[in-house]
């Protein structure tokens, strides 16, 4: 299952603080708090304007802060903080916005012991062994693309 184009400037924020208050929570400092956490460790700048819109998850777990989800203006822009995870750990950890069922997906692959490895880029899901990436779709049978060995 493909997203749409709007929904690839997406990106979610996980474990990002919430206040106890959900109605004192202000998006504008929310903004601003995540632009300056991106800024402090990547090398490119992004700007307020540069994010569309923010706003969290409904949820009932009250363990965890509810995730994030940012929408860039650009797509450049997304990806450069998507690139920039890595230097950003320990702050906040920033994953792709997919759908609940690409999600299963990929989950269900890194659990299948002949995959080493799967991802999501660029709207597309893909699954890597023994030096072999190759594209997945929610409804194609891993078997026959992944022959057992």
């Amino acid at each position: 299952m493909y997203i749409t184009a709007k929904e690839r400037n997406n990106i979610k924020v996980m474990d990002f603080a919430e206040l106890e208050d959900e109605e004192k929570e202000n998006r504008r400092d929310i903004v601003r708090d995540i632009c300056e956490e991106v800024n402090k460790k990547i090398s490119g700048t992004i700007s307020r304007d540069d994010l569309l819109a923010v706003h969290r998850i409904p949820g009932r777990d009250n363990t965890r802060a509810r995730p994030l989800v940012v929408k860039f203006e650009r797509k450049d822009v997304r990806n450069q903080v998507i690139r920039s995870r890595k230097e950003l750990r320990g702050t906040m950890k920033l994953v792709d916005d997919v759908t609940r069922d690409n999600a299963g997906l990929i989950n269900r692959l890194k659990s299948d012991s002949r995959i080493e490895n799967a991802w999501y880029f660029n709207g597309r899901i893909f699954a890597g062994c023994d030096c072999v990436r190759k594209p997945i779709d929610l409804y194609d049978s891993v078997d026959e693309i992944f022959k057992r060995r």
